[in-house]
């Protein structure tokens, strides 16, 4: 019984084939899906950043505010 390759071919490893394209495709579907997660995560991150920054900045001047404050109640009460 001589073995036909195009028939083994086409029997077991063509369909073979196209499933793991199939997997294949599937999982870059999920990569692509993870990395626009990512992103967003990243865009995130970047704004919280930006954030607190931001209020550093302010609880800085506050610090400051309140020093001068400070020095002017005391130069007040001095008086």
């Amino acid at each position: 019984m001589p073995v036909n390759l195009k028939q083994l071919f086409e029997q077991f490893i063509a369909p073979s084939l196209q499933r793991v394209e199939g997997q294949l495709e599937a999982m870059r579907s999920e990569i692509r899906r993870l990395d626009e997660k990512i992103d967003h995560v990243d865009e995130k991150i970047d704004n919280v950043r930006e954030d607190m920054c931001q209020l550093r900045g302010e609880f800085r001047l506050a610090i400051d505010l309140h020093e001068r404050i400070a020095r002017l109640e005391a130069s007040l009460g001095r008086h």
